[in-house]
């Protein structure tokens, strides 16, 4: 499971995982996006954002497997 943490310390959304590691292989590679909303036209010519403030900031992913956090990472939405 990878959790998306917002800027307000809520999980904005989840992202399931279901793989299988082969006997003998030590480490897996996955990759997981995060989806954001873009504003529309109208908003985006008006306030000339993008995206709206909520998604500005520092956000936290969080992966876990098994229900054990493997990784805690911070990354910031300009």
């Amino acid at each position: 499971m990878v959790n998306w943490v917002d800027p307000t310390g809520n999980i904005s959304q989840q992202t399931p995982i279901s793989f299988t590691v082969p006997a003998g292989q030590s480490s897996y590679t996955f990759t997981s996006w995060l989806r954001l909303m873009r504003n529309g036209p109208l908003k985006s010519s008006l306030t000339g954002k993008s995206f709206d403030d909520r998604y500005i900031g520092t956000w936290e992913v969080l992966v876990f497997v098994n229900d054990t956090m493997l990784v805690r990472s911070e990354f910031i939405v300009q």
